[in-house]
């Protein structure tokens, strides 16, 4: 009897582990991409403030690779007139490689 009572309590104990475990990597991931995301923003919104009119992608300092993770191509001007804090009508443009859905005006 004491065999099986110490056996089953060994496996509740387990049993709380995985979640836990889970929870902790998912947090750590869904923190480490909501920094990197608003840097991405951050990084969008310095870069139409210091410019006006249109501004092809290509000729912006973003990081390519963070644009390609956490930007959506085809929302970068509709992006570029709602952080828009200067007021200076700067628009980036939808890049020029972007071949994915866009929407009709």
């Amino acid at each position: 009897l004491f065999y099986l009572t110490k056996r089953k309590s060994q496996k509740t104990s387990f049993s709380w582990q995985v979640p836990l475990g889970l929870f902790i990597c998912l947090n750590s991931l869904m923190i480490f991409h909501g920094y990197h995301f608003s840097a991405f923003i951050e990084a969008f919104k310095s870069e139409i403030s210091k410019q006006t009119g249109n501004i092809p992608f290509e000729r912006t300092s973003l990081d390519k690779k963070q644009a390609f993770l956490y930007g959506w191509a085809w929302t970068y001007p509709v992006m570029s007139k709602v952080l828009n804090e200067s007021h200076n009508n700067a628009v980036i443009k939808i890049p020029e490689f972007y071949r994915g859905w866009v929407p009709k005006l």
